[in-house]
């Protein structure tokens, strides 16, 4: 009787065993040496000197220089991939680190895209962001417009980016609060500058808005008077904005209100709508 245990260490078994060792050896061999093959003939031609970028175009760009935006370009394409493959090649062209590099660098920057002239030559085409409100901080003091503590722009969106000059007088509409990510109340932003709009059109001349830690914003009206002695009008952070708008303008255009703001107006201290269909307001002695 033959023993399992002879049929296992049998010489015929052994040598089966030895050749699938041999096969398998000899296809990883292979593998290897077609994958080095590979990479020596894709390094060969990733440094063919007309496959580098050598020209690079920029345009779009208004108020971040040029001479910036092509050294960061430089700088990002300067070296190897894995010390050997060169990232001023065409086809390994960095974009996404470009980007990153540029956004990072320059935040007034809203998009970038790239165009390949030839294998030579890339067009870097640029969009720059927009100022058309100004933040100036997260709490409402006389001191944030000055110039020891300046403001930053804000573009139609409510991102924050670049500092802004110093402006006298109401130039930009101003913006107080927290920020959440550089962006300006992003959950709030869309009905907040429906209902600074809103107010504008009435009349009423906002010139700056806080939106407070307690769930309420303020929007503060031109006067001639600092900032925060300026005429207020209240509203809850959960505002249903067409009933503000409503309630504010159903006030403002009938008595007492309607003759108070035209004979008391420089002297309006508030306008609270806080409290549903309730309106309330006071004058200054």
């Amino acid at each position: 009787m033959v023993k399992r245990r002879d049929i296992l260490n049998s010489p015929k078994l052994t040598e089966l065993k030895r050749q699938r060792r041999k096969n398998v050896q000899n296809k990883i061999f292979y593998i290897s040496t077609a994958i080095l093959f590979i990479f020596i003939i894709l390094m060969f031609i990733s440094r063919l000197d007309k496959l580098r970028i050598k020209n690079i175009e920029i345009s779009g760009n208004k108020v971040v220089d040029t001479d910036n935006i092509d050294q960061i370009i430089g700088d990002t394409i300067e070296g190897n991939y894995v010390y050997v493959l060169p990232k001023s090649n065409f086809l390994l062209f960095p974009k996404e680190a470009i980007i990153e590099n540029l956004t990072t660098e320059y935040s007034r920057l809203k998009d970038i895209s790239f165009h390949f002239e030839n294998t030579e030559s890339i067009s870097v085409s640029l969009k720059e962001r927009d100022g058309k409100y100004i933040w100036c901080g997260d709490i409402l003091s006389i001191e944030s417009t000055a110039e020891n503590n300046p403001c930053s722009f804000m573009d139609e969106s409510g991102y924050v980016f670049d500092i802004a000059p110093f402006f006298s007088g109401n130039v930009y509409f101003r913006f107080f609060g927290v920020l959440n990510n550089k962006n300006y109340a992003p959950d709030l932003w869309v009905k907040i500058v429906t209902l600074k709009e809103s107010v504008s059109n009435m009349g009423l001349k906002p010139v700056a808005l806080y939106l407070k830690d307690d769930e309420d914003v303020t929007v503060y009206l031109q006067s001639s008077s600092v900032l925060t002695e300026a005429p207020e009008i209240r509203f809850k952070q959960d505002f249903i904005l067409e009933k503000t708008v409503e309630n504010l303008q159903a006030a403002i255009t009938t008595e007492p209100l309607i003759s108070d703001l035209k004979n008391k107006n420089k002297t309006l201290d508030y306008i609270d709508l806080r409290f549903g269909n309730k309106v309330y307001f006071k004058f200054r002695p």
